[in-house]
């Protein structure tokens, strides 16, 4: 405990804090997307393929332009907050829909949003480690990831049954409070910068 205070700051912890109630959001909802596809609109499994298909081939043209530029050309200490809130709104926007072409259309923008905000994070939390600390932080940063996958899991799984969009409305508010403590995050790194 007292090896983690001397590394762990105030903007790394509200970091962890962000990424671990993303993930949680993210595995919520990519735990029962595949099962509600399959239980609200009867599509086969091949289908949940041809999405996946779909959403591989944008997520990596988002990540080869939109991300990289980010990284290079912007501090991702601020940028990395309207990704977070594009996944918040994309999320949300599920929630309105109930047929098949709009919750397909937004949930492969949730998607491209998804996989911009991950190696985001990842960066910020590297640079904000050192020599002597990176392996802890990194290994702080796997363990965040852990323990969003496992609740994300549980809870999902608990509440499907009680309503089908139940895990998908844990997931806009995890990542609604994720962008919140992400906003306080860039908050706090303003006020060190001056």
């Amino acid at each position: 405990l007292k090896q983690r205070k001397q590394w762990i700051c105030c903007l790394l912890a509200f970091l962890f804090l962000s990424y671990g109630l993303s993930n949680l959001g993210y595995i919520a909802f990519e735990q029962c997307f595949n099962y509600y596809i399959k239980d609200q609109f009867g599509l086969s499994s091949a289908y949940n393929g041809i999405f996946k298909a779909l959403i591989a081939v944008v997520t990596l043209i988002a990540n080869a332009s939109i991300c990289v530029w980010l990284q290079r050309k912007t501090d991702t200490n601020l940028s990395f907050l309207p990704v977070m809130a594009c996944c918040t709104l994309s999320l949300g926007a599920i929630l309105f829909f109930d047929s098949l072409v709009p919750f397909v259309i937004v949930d492969v923008l949730f998607f491209t949003f998804n996989a911009m905000r991950l190696p985001l994070l990842q960066n910020m939390c590297a640079m904000r480690s050192s020599a002597e600390n990176s392996n802890q932080v990194m290994g702080f940063y796997q363990a965040m990831t852990s323990m969003g996958g496992i609740f994300g899991a549980l809870f999902a799984g608990l509440i499907y049954d009680a309503n089908p969009m139940l895990p998908f409305i844990l997931a806009a508010i995890a990542f609604g409070a994720a962008t919140f403590i992400g906003a306080v995050y860039v908050g706090k790194y303003k006020n060190s910068k001056n």
